[in-house]
């Protein structure tokens, strides 16, 4: 099997939807009742920040398997992200294609668009029961700055 990447086209906003959620369902426990119905609801949608930012997909043979979005400096992101530097959001895998590579694979190719875009730095968040992703950025280079909270009783950083 050979891993592509590609721009995300409208015809794959089912699926990376239905990755999105496949993904983050697995964190259901960590995340108060509260929120997680709001939460979950957002990342099940992830096609909509292509109004926002650049997605991206993986693809095994052809089958979608991924995504991420990256934001460029100055364009509109959330309130938390620095208006100023690039940024990464969503990045999802299928969990049957973890540990494959394309995690990194859609992290590195933000990491090269924020230096296209002479981005100072590239940011991103996520939350410490995200085991897998705080390896992931930790081993590909990102240092936690901050922690962040944004009022609905997750701990992000």
């Amino acid at each position: 099997m050979k891993m592509t990447i590609r721009p995300f086209r409208s015809a794959d906003e089912t699926t990376l939807n239905e990755i999105a959620g496949t993904a983050f369902a697995q964190y259901e426990s960590n995340i108060p009742q509260l929120v997680w119905g709001e939460m979950y609801g957002e990342w099940c949608r992830m096609s909509n920040l292509q109004y926002s930012g650049a997605i991206h997909v993986a693809l095994y043979d052809e089958r979608i398997v991924g995504g991420v979005c990256y934001l460029a400096p100055h364009c509109n992101k959330p309130s938390w992200f620095d208006p100023h530097s690039a940024s990464i959001r969503s990045l999802v895998v299928h969990p049957m294609y973890r540990a494959m590579g394309v995690a990194t694979s859609l992290t590195k190719l933000c990491v090269n668009h924020a230096t296209a875009d002479n981005s100072s730095y590239l940011e991103l968040h996520t939350a410490p029961f995200m085991e897998s992703a705080v390896r992931l950025y930790e081993r590909i280079g990102f240092k936690k700055s901050r922690d962040l909270d944004l009022g609905n009783g997750v701990p992000w950083v």
